[in-house]
């Protein structure tokens, strides 16, 4: 038969077990937003498994997401451009992504 004492103890482990993996959860990002003006933004704020919805739109920026395991998707070809040269106003540089 459980005590009591046994019982708290496997409640509280199932609870250790179950938190973290309640708190790890994917989250969607969307660019641009007031949380998120810039793609560099959400990736700064980006955990492992997060997605980075990035709206329609040129966006004049350097980037880099190494040592993090994202989805970054645009709204299709042609419509959202990420561009860094300096010749169209971006900030030169270009963008780095986790070799796989």
């Amino acid at each position: 038969m459980f005590s009591a004492r046994t019982s708290l103890i496997s409640l509280v482990t199932v609870a250790a077990l179950i938190l973290p993996a309640a708190m790890s959860q994917a989250v969607d990002r969307y660019v641009p937003s007031l949380t998120y003006p810039s793609i560099q933004s959400a990736i700064n704020a980006a955990s492992v498994g997060d997605t980075i919805y990035v709206g329609n739109g040129t966006y004049h920026e350097s980037l880099s997401w190494i040592g993090k395991d994202l989805i970054i998707k645009g709204m299709g070809v042609g419509n959202t451009i990420v561009d860094p040269s300096t010749a169209t106003g971006g900030p030169g540089g270009s963008c780095s992504a986790p070799k796989t």
